[in-house]
């Protein structure tokens, strides 16, 4: 006559023998291992006072990439935008535009926060998900004239996102001798 599983194998074995096949319901899982991302070599540039200084530009464009490598990290930079040598007549009006243009990484919300020379918020670029950002500053001056302009850039992820992954900042000045 067969005996019954109970009776075959004592309760300790049966015990052991669910645990192994289950493994540990009911158990916290592991926490995920925490993301560490090199910081990139415009750290420490968490604020407007700190902000990394970018080469100066006299009617061009830079391009540059760097990382939100952490939560809760921020970028600033600071640029001055300097005038070209123009050919007319003196104190006649002369035209610039500064195009400001973040290329979020993929799948990533990050903003863009432009402010004048003395901090003061002057425009915000804040599109859903990781579409890229676009602000573009124009202002008049006077042909004789200094009319440099120093701006300060903000850029912000939207709550959570960050990654080690680059996003592409770029800053192009024009100038025209008409109105925009």
């Amino acid at each position: 006559m067969s005996k019954n599983i109970f009776q075959k194998y004592s309760p300790l074995v049966l015990v052991l023998a669910v645990i192994l096949l289950f493994g540990n319901c009911g158990s916290e899982a592991e926490p995920e291992p925490e993301v560490k991302c090199t910081p990139d070599m415009y750290e420490t540039n968490n604020s407007i006072e700190s902000s990394y200084e970018l080469a100066a530009i006299e009617e061009d464009s830079v391009s540059f990439t760097a990382t939100i490598s952490t939560d809760g990290d921020v970028d600033f930079y600071s640029i001055e935008t300097i005038e070209g040598t123009h050919m007319g007549i003196p104190s006649s009006p002369q035209y610039f535009k500064v195009i400001f243009r973040l290329e979020n990484p993929t799948n990533l919300d990050y903003d863009l926060f432009i402010y004048s020379a003395d901090g003061a918020l002057y425009d915000q670029s804040e599109n859903r998900g990781d579409m890229d950002e676009s602000i573009e500053v124009t202002w008049q001056g006077t042909l004789g004239f200094n009319d440099d302009n120093m701006f300060s850039i903000e850029v912000k992820p939207h709550t959570g996102n960050w990654s080690c992954d680059d996003y592409t900042l770029s800053v192009a000045m024009y100038y025209s001798d008409s109105p925009w």
